[in-house]
C-alpha cells in the first residue's frame, strides 16, 4: 500500500494576517457617517430651510453670548470670539479627528496618487466635497492628507472643495442667490478645484509639488521648516508603510499608538491657529458694516467694477466664514443693494478663502 506523500508546509509562504486596514477604514467611515448624520447635514439642512432668516451674529450662527449694542470694545470682541468658536466647534473637532484618521489610513496605503496633476485634483474634489466643513476646519484634514503623503494637488483641492462643492451648499446657493450668481459660484469653484490648483502647482508651486511626487510629503520642503511644526512634521508623521503580521490585539495596539501620535500632531499644529482665526474673525466683524461696505463700492465703468471686485475679494478673504455663511451673507448684501457682480465675487471669496 503506497504511503501518501504530502508536500512540506512552508510556514513563510502563509499569508500574513494584517487587520489594520480593515479597522482603520471601518473607523474612518464610522467617524464620517456619525458627523454627517448627527451634526453636519442636519445643520446644513436647517440653514437651507431658514435661508436668509438663519440667526446670524457677526460671523457666527450659534449665539452663546449676546452682543449688546453700546457695550465696550473688549466685551463685543469677547462675545464674537466665543460665538465663532461655538459655531465652529463641531467642525473643528471633526476636522482634527478626521485629519488624524486620514493620516493613520494613508500610512497603510502604498499607492496614494496618480501621475497626472489634474487627476490628483479630481481625487481631491471627491475627497473634499462630502466633508461639509468650512475652509478653516478643512485645514486639519488637509494637513493630515499632506503629512500622509498625498500629492499637493489633492491636498489643496480637497481643502477648497469641502466648503464650495458640498451638495447642500450648492443647492442653497441656487435657492437663495440669483441664478447667474449661483452659476458663477459653482463654475468658479469647479475651475479653481479642477483646473486652477493643478496649474498653480505646475507653474508656481513646482518645488513644493515636486516634494510630494514620490509619495513623500516629508521631503526637502518640510526638512527646511523650523519651529515646532517643522519638528513635528519630521518626527511624528509616519515615514513608510510598515509591513508585518498584525492580529487583532497587535492591530489595536498599533492603532492606539499611531492614532494618538497623529492626533497630537494635527491638534498641536492647527488648533492654536483656529483660536487665532476666531479672534481675527471677531476683529473683522468690528470693522465690517454691510451697509457701509456696499455704499463705498464703485460703480460705472468696467474698470471700476473690476477694481471693486478685487477689493471685495481681498477684503472678504479675511473673514473666517463658517460653512454656508458665504451664501447667506451674500444674500444679505444683495438684499441691501450690492450689485450682482460684487455679489459673485463675495460668495466666491467667502466660501473658498480665509487668510
Amino acid at each position: 500500500m503506497n504511503q501518501a506523500v504530502f508536500p512540506p508546509i512552508d510556514v513563510g509562504s502563509r499569508k500574513k494576517r494584517d487587520y489594520r486596514l480593515v479597522l482603520v477604514v471601518a473607523l474612518t467611515v464610522a467617524l464620517a457617517v456619525y458627523f454627517w448624520t448627527i451634526s453636519r447635514y442636519p445643520s446644513l439642512g436647517a440653514k437651507a430651510l431658514m435661508g436668509g432668516d438663519t440667526p446670524l451674529s457677526g460671523l457666527a450662527f450659534d449665539i452663546a453670548i449676546e452682543v449688546v449694542p453700546g457695550t465696550g470694545f473688549l466685551s463685543v470682541l469677547w462675545a464674537n470670539t466665543i460665538n465663532w468658536i461655538v459655531t465652529n466647534i463641531k467642525g473643528m473637532t471633526f476636522g482634527v479627528l478626521f485629519g488624524a484618521m486620514a493620516l493613520t489610513l494613508l500610512s497603510l496605503l502604498q499607492k496614494r496618487s496618480f501621475r497626472n496633476g489634474f487627476a490628483n485634483s479630481a481625487m481631491g474634489a471627491v475627497i473634499g466635497a462630502p466633508l461639509g466643513v468650512c475652509v478653516n476646519c478643512a485645514v486639519p484634514i488637509a494637513l493630515g492628507l499632506h503629512a500622509g503623503r498625498l500629492r499637493l494637488e489633492t491636498t489643496l483641492s480637497a481643502m477648497l472643495a469641502s466648503p464650495t462643492l458640498n451638495v447642500i451648499v450648492v443647492t442653497m446657493s441656487f435657492a437663495l442667490l440669483p441664478m447667474h450668481v449661483a452659476a458663477v459660484k459653482l463654475f468658479a469653484s469647479l475651475m479653481m478645484v479642477l483646473v486652477g490648483v493643478p496649474l498653480l502647482c505646475r507653474l508656481f508651486l513646482r518645488a513644493e509639488t515636486e516634494a510630494t511626487h514620490d509619495g513623500r510629503a516629508t521631503g526637502p520642503i518640510d526638512q527646511k521648516l523650523g519651529g515646532l511644526s517643522g519638528w513635528l512634521m519630521r518626527h511624528l508623521t509616519p515615514k513608510d508603510y510598515e509591513a508585518g503580521e498584525y492580529g487583532p490585539l497587535e492591530t489595536l495596539q498599533w492603532f492606539g499608538r499611531n492614532y494618538a501620535r497623529n492626533l497630537f500632531f494635527i491638534f498641536i499644529v492647527t488648533v492654536p491657529m483656529m483660536f487665532l482665526a476666531a479672534l481675527l474673525g471677531a476683529l473683522f466683524v468690528e470693522v465690517f458694516s454691510p451697509s457701509a461696505f456696499v455704499g463705498v463700492l464703485p460703480g460705472g465703468s468696467y474698470l471700476a467694477l473690476a477694481f471693486g471686485m478685487l477689493i471685495v475679494a481681498l477684503f472678504l478673504s479675511f473673514a473666517p466664514a463658517p460653512i454656508a455663511l458665504d451664501v447667506i451673507l451674500t444674500a444679505i448684501l444683495l438684499s441691501i443693494g450690492m450689485i450682482d457682480s460684487y455679489g459673485a465675487a463675495a460668495v466666491v471669496a467667502l466660501g473658498s478663502f480665509s487668510v
